[in-house]
């Protein structure tokens, strides 16, 4: 049974082999040259509060390609689009009808749908796995200057977890598709419109309120305009904030505690002193994050499956 669970997604598994080897032949060597340079600037031992710390991170952020960020995005969508494909050897069966044959062997239906569902998740888990311990190590100078949030879906547990989810969904559109043969070809499409539907959301908007910010507040003393002259305002926007920290919102109050416009306020009060309120969640919050997220995924992963598990077995032939 296992043997013929890896004949049929030979297919699917030489797709994920190829992903994750294009994606190492591209990062690794990056990754080295830029772990070079993050240690010959000196960012691995200097402290944050040193004088060159800002401009010297600002020099290694920069000498990232800029191409750099659609690779990192499009390579984990084709990681998912893969976890998708792995469950189209469970819904083929249908249509060619080979499930019969080995339903009526001695291989009982419980067994062969768990073996099925086993072999997909595994190998679901192991590729997206890789995935992440490959971003987590190339990711690793860039996050020690910037946070792990800013990379939040690339690396720890979420992708683990959202792969599991992509493979629950292409499985749950397929075997619920009345012919296999759509069904197949809705379960892709249908994963690659999640995804991209998706991404957006989680890299930017969920973590920010898993748990409520916290606040931090400033002095913030308003320059007086020149005349004739445009004015030009630097407003430091988390500063003061723990290194890695995510910034959720940032605005500024009057001594009453209402909300201001900085330019009007400027033009009708210059010299007075306000208030900056930056919103922000803790690095120390990143781990929480991703498991909140993580079981998140996990428990709709398991709603799918059981739901999969359910139709298949009581499935007449």
């Amino acid at each position: 049974m296992k043997w013929v669970a890896w004949r049929q997604s030979r297919l699917e598994l030489i797709i994920g082999l190829f992903i994750l080897a294009g994606l190492a032949a591209l990062l690794v060597p990056l990754g080295l040259q830029q772990l070079s340079l993050f240690k010959s600037l000196g960012l691995a031992t200097m402290s944050p509060v040193a004088a060159q710390y800002a401009a010297l991170s600002q020099q290694f952020l920069d000498s990232y390609p800029q191409w750099l960020s659609s690779v990192v995005n499009i390579s984990g969508v084709m990681l998912f689009v893969f976890c998708a494909l792995l469950a189209v050897p469970v819904v083929l069966e249908f249509e060619q009808r080979t499930h019969r044959l080995a339903w009526t062997q001695s291989i009982t239906r419980r067994r062969w749908i768990l073996t099925k569902l086993g072999f997909g998740l595994l190998a679901a888990v192991v590729f997206s796995a890789l995935y992440c311990v490959l971003m987590g190590w190339f990711l690793g100078p860039q996050n020690t200057l910037t946070g792990a949030f800013n990379n939040f879906n690339q690396d720890g547990i979420v992708p683990i977890a959202f792969a599991v989810f992509t493979f629950a969904v292409a499985l749950a559109v397929g075997v619920l598709s009345r012919r296999s043969a759509v069904g197949v070809i809705a379960a892709v499409v249908v994963c690659v419109a999640a995804v991209t539907a998706a991404l957006p959301v989680l890299s930017q908007g969920l973590p920010l309120h898993y748990l409520t910010p916290l606040e931090e507040v400033s002095p913030f003393t308003l320059p007086t305009p020149s005349l004739g002259q445009n004015q030009n305002i630097t407003v430091r926007v988390g500063a003061d904030l723990p290194i890695g920290s995510l910034v959720v919102n940032n605005y500024f109050i009057d001594a009453s505690g209402n909300h201001v416009n900085l330019i009007q306020t400027i033009n009708t009060s210059p010299g007075n002193i306000i208030s900056q309120v930056t919103d922000y969640q803790p690095p120390h919050r990143y781990w929480a994050f991703q498991g909140v997220e993580a079981v998140a995924f996990f428990g709709a992963s398991i709603v799918l499956l059981c739901g999969s598990f359910w139709v298949i077995e009581r499935r007449k032939g």
